[in-house]
């Protein structure tokens, strides 16, 4: 090709639009449709570039495509800089959506209902400032209960921009790199992504922070998030699994005095699981709590449902197959061995 305007600049926008397009791999959901866009121009722009390669153009032709391409290049230069904002804020946090992903898919189908039907489930819900602790022991399904009431609470209130959803799965092996502000950070970046557009309290923060290379402190990132929850007029905060997180350098202790704090200001609804825990527990005594437990029913279509996983001479045994007597007495003696290997 040999055109007025150089070919290098073409070339680096067709390259540019790659680019973008996979900052729209982790970006919030109200970019997609610009994301679709972004793919049809790629389309588009390799269209010409394969046509003007056997073409030779005029010089009008050569201004007007100039012209084109310069304005595609200052249109994908901001789209990645607005994209490069909210993935820099966050850009230490954990992809919490795609654990919340991987754990709903764990989920058999239908269990979990007698927590969503559960009084203290449905009062939390329907009414605004409200904390419900649930307990469990360790293997009881607290995380896969976790995210069966974040994707309970999208698919209620999926058409309500008014309405915030932010949630946190504590892990212990990653305890160094879960403090107070990362987690905060977090409820952030999921809050503001929540927004039809970028709250300019974000935008001061994140420029601020990339002027100084530096992270924001706890305290501006708590400022900043009380602002955005303040924006909608219903918020929800999902805490897992309390007791993964550290405990050195008072982590976990701040992380839930701030959650008060916020939901003291702002009337928001947190809910948070653990195990039991004295000093954990004694931080949530005034407030509504729900012991999560193995349900007879959810660990009987638990192991149904992975039936077809066992061996064959296993799956052969009639008096094994659930719905029987025999099956039902079976299912009830080795009820609790199946609650340990359920999520």
């Amino acid at each position: 090709m040999s055109f007025g305007f150089g070919v290098s600049d073409f070339l680096a926008v067709i390259k540019l639009t790659s680019e973008v397009r996979k900052e729209f791999a982790g970006a919030p959901s109200q970019f997609h449709e610009i994301s679709a866009e972004i793919r049809s121009l790629t389309i588009i722009l390799q269209d010409v570039d394969d046509d003007i390669s056997n073409h030779e153009l005029s010089d009008e032709q050569k201004r007007k495509l100039d012209d084109i391409t310069s304005s595609c290049q200052r249109v994908l230069d901001d789209l990645k800089k607005a994209i490069s904002k909210y993935n820099k804020l966050g850009s230490k946090q954990h992809d919490y959506a795609a654990q919340q992903a991987d754990f709903i898919s764990q989920r058999q189908p239908d269990t979990g209902i007698w927590f969503l039907d559960s009084l203290e489930y449905r009062s939390w819900v329907d009414t605004k400032n409200q904390t419900l602790f649930c307990l469990g022991i360790l293997g009881a399904g607290k995380t896969i209960l976790s995210s069966i009431v974040v994707d309970d609470l999208f698919a209620r209130f999926q058409d309500d921009i008014g309405v915030g959803i932010a949630y946190i799965y504590c892990k212990f092996r990653r305890q160094s790199e879960q403090a107070v502000t990362d987690i905060t950070l977090s409820l952030l970046k999921q809050l503001a992504q929540g927004r039809p557009s970028l709250p300019n309290t974000v935008k001061d923060l994140y420029e601020r922070y990339e002027q100084d290379r530096r992270r924001p402190s706890n305290d501006e990132v708590s400022g900043a998030l009380g602002i955005v929850i303040s924006f909608y007029s219903r918020v929800f905060v999902i805490i897992d699994a309390l007791d993964e997180c550290q405990v050195s350098s008072s982590t976990r202790s701040k992380l839930i005095s701030d959650i008060f704090n916020i939901q003291q200001k702002h009337e928001t609804n947190f809910l948070a699981t653990s195990r039991f825990i004295p000093d954990i527990t004694a931080s949530f005594k005034y407030c509504a709590t729900l012991e999560i437990c193995a349900n007879k029913a959810d660990v009987k279509k638990y192991v149904y449902g992975h039936m077809e996983q066992l061996p064959s001479f296993v799956i052969g045994k009639g008096e094994l197959k659930l719905g029987t007597n025999s099956g039902n007495r079976h299912f009830s003696e080795h009820c609790s061995i199946a609650t340990k290997i359920s999520p």
